[in-house]
């Protein structure tokens, strides 16, 4: 059976770029760019070499369904989406200090697409566009005529051997810095401890592979004490954005029925994501995402952190369920544990600039 997935490289408030795997291997790019309430625009690049031709119509379809659920979510009104398939030629990188990639750079004039798209108009053979009332199918180009851009793969680091490091440990909280043989930095974890379950984050500086993402994993989870610690949840993050997810249980928690409806709450909160937007000293400012509602923030939550009894509100775009708005807080909170200790938390719930909940939180005293 075949799987298609799309790896997020790079997502803000009006864009997004992902990688296309085909069973687990690159198999292609998509970039898209939106306005809410106007338009979407980009381009998606297949490698003919990587795919058959019955792989790439079920890559274009998942492709195609990707965006038509993004147009419904920024209510756009038409949508135009260039689709190419063929082998790739060359990247134009950031260094890779920077991004983790090579540069490479030929003279400007061999890169000139819009030059080259004006002297053969043959050149697109097809395009995508779409529309909110009218779907046409998205379709590939011949790019023989055009030059291309190939993801270039960077030198490997080999998992052998990594040096966790404490930089800063508080009564829950504990911070990682991890190294190679080298000394050289490849990623920082925060992570938390709330009764016997673990909540932290991986933020690699280089866009890791699997073996690298699993190495680094068991070595900060081999320093918990197995007795004291029953479940894990683990984001693995890398440029803001969220990899893989590992969820980490003792086996003798399997039939645990309080275990399950914690389960199910940590899959309904993988719906969601809570992102450090502003830093404004004491006032910090959080966008708030559902992957389901595509790219764009679902309501914002700006906090004051001027003292341990924190305050704040979540302003949220569309009206919500009190689960929905528990879920954020809770998210909200292990993302505020990451900036300071406090007592309490106190948050209006917001929606059109009308107050429709209050919530209150308070941490357990410590004797």
């Amino acid at each position: 059976m075949t799987t298609i997935m799309l790896r997020p490289d790079l997502k803000t408030s009006g864009g997004e770029i992902h990688d296309i795997l085909l069973n687990g291997r690159y198999a292609g790019n998509m970039t898209l760019v939106y306005r809410e309430r106007d338009r979407i625009g980009g381009a998606v690049q297949l490698d003919r070499a990587s795919m058959t031709e019955s792989d790439k119509r079920e890559v274009v379809q998942f492709v195609r369904n990707y965006i038509q659920d993004l147009i419904l979510a920024v209510r756009a009104v038409d949508c135009d989406v260039v689709v190419t398939n063929s082998a790739y030629d060359h990247i134009i990188a950031t260094s890779r200090d920077e991004a983790g990639r090579w540069k490479e750079m030929d003279d400007a004039e061999d890169y000139d697409l819009l030059a080259d798209a004006e002297e053969d108009e043959d050149a697109y053979e097809d395009v995508a566009g779409f529309d909110a009332d009218e779907y046409e199918p998205l379709g590939d180009e011949d790019a023989d005529n055009l030059d291309h851009i190939e993801m270039r793969t960077p030198a490997g680091r080999k998992a052998a051997y990594y040096e966790l490091v404490v930089v800063n440990e508080t009564r829950n909280k504990i911070e990682y810095h991890v190294y190679d043989q080298e000394m050289e930095w490849l990623a920082e974890a925060v992570f938390s401890t709330h009764g016997t379950d673990c909540f932290g984050e991986i933020r690699f500086m280089f866009l890791p592979g699997e073996d690298e993402i699993e190495a680094v994993t068991d070595l900060i989870v081999s320093d918990f004490d197995e007795d004291e610690i029953d479940t894990f949840d683990i984001r693995v993050l890398h440029a803001g954005e969220e990899l893989e997810r590992i969820e980490l249980t003792h086996e003798d928690l399997a039939d645990d029925d309080a275990y399950e409806e914690d389960a199910a709450m940590r899959d309904d909160e993988s719906d969601y994501t809570v992102t450090l937007a502003r830093d404004d000293g004491d006032m910090l400012t959080y966008e708030i995402y559902n992957q389901r509602h595509g790219g764009l923030p679902i309501g914002t939550a700006t906090v004051d952190i001027a003292n341990r009894q924190l305050s704040g509100f979540i302003d949220f775009r569309d009206p919500v369920e009190e689960e929905e708005r528990e879920i954020v807080a809770t998210l909200l909170m292990r993302e505020l544990d990451k900036e300071k200790e406090y007592k309490s938390l106190n948050l209006s719930v917001m929606h059109e600039n009308v107050k429709i909940d209050e919530l209150l939180f308070e941490t357990d005293p410590v004797h």
